[in-house]
């Protein structure tokens, strides 16, 4: 076959292919055949597929609540960022902060251990499950982490740390962006008065990338995606990256309550 005919022949699977729906090379071989009116080497399909630069690899991922709007609205932070600061009384700097969470724990269970036959050890055992909750949010500008340790994901913590970043940043305008959680949307969620939440849009196409993409950045003292945008709104930055690297390993005696704090 010519370039062309081949091209012919995978046109039918290109809509397919968009949406996931082609999941092994034996689904192609069998239509290519019956069109061909021929059999054909397993091999030779995937030649086929290689000349027309097609390879497997993992779908990208869509919440099924996605907003197309709703993410092209959260592109202008800057303007955002502008209107929430015209609509609060309250004087200070702006603190762009963004908050998460993470679960760290242990599971026990029997492994696997060495004994003659017909011997089979006998031992007791409960599958057991503890966990424990790192609540964390970071300051774009600076690089500032508050950190907090609680025992559950809940509105009740979720509470206790708001309150507690808000302690600690008593004289400053804190914009804290969540993700939709429950307990980041309850009705119970009280925002401390220095305080407002912003939500992020259901998950975007590419957050997974722009995550490895700021991590990354950070390692090298690079420019991040929020901080750029922190930078095009009209608010002044403070604070140079040294003194977040500071704070953050605790070398600072007089920023206490910055490292991780138990609160049970």
């Amino acid at each position: 076959m010519t370039t062309e005919q081949e091209r012919q022949v995978l046109a039918p699977f290109l809509d397919r292919a968009r949406t996931g729906g082609i999941l092994v090379v034996g689904q192609v071989k069998c239509e290519i055949e019956a069109a061909l009116g021929r059999p054909m080497a397993l091999s030779s399909v995937y030649n086929l597929l290689h000349r027309h630069g097609w390879r497997k690899l993992a779908p990208d991922k869509r919440h099924p609540q996605s907003d197309p709007l709703a993410q092209e609205e959260w592109k202008k932070l800057p303007e955002r960022l502008a209107e929430i600061c015209s609509h609060w009384p309250q004087q200070g700097p702006i603190k762009l902060m963004f908050q998460d969470e993470a679960r760290f724990g242990r599971i026990n269970d029997v492994r696997r251990c060495w004994a003659p036959k017909p011997v089979r050890p006998l031992c007791q055992a409960m599958l057991t499950h503890e966990y424990t909750y790192a609540y964390a949010a970071v300051d774009v500008a600076s690089g500032q982490l508050d950190s907090l340790i609680l025992p559950h994901v809940n509105t009740e913590c979720m509470q206790l740390f708001l309150d507690e970043v808000s302690e600690r940043h008593p004289h400053e305008r804190i914009v804290m962006v969540l993700d939709g959680a429950g307990w980041h949307a309850s009705g119970e969620l009280h925002p401390p008065a220095n305080m407002r939440l912003l939500s992020l849009p259901p998950m975007r196409r590419s957050s997974t990338r722009w995550s490895t993409c700021g991590t990354s950045c950070a390692r090298s003292d690079s420019t991040t995606a929020s901080s750029t945008a922190w930078r095009r709104s009209k608010i002044t930055l403070s604070s140079p990256c040294e003194t977040s690297r500071a704070t953050a390993n605790g070398s600072d005696p007089s920023s206490p309550g910055r490292g991780l704090l138990m609160r049970y």
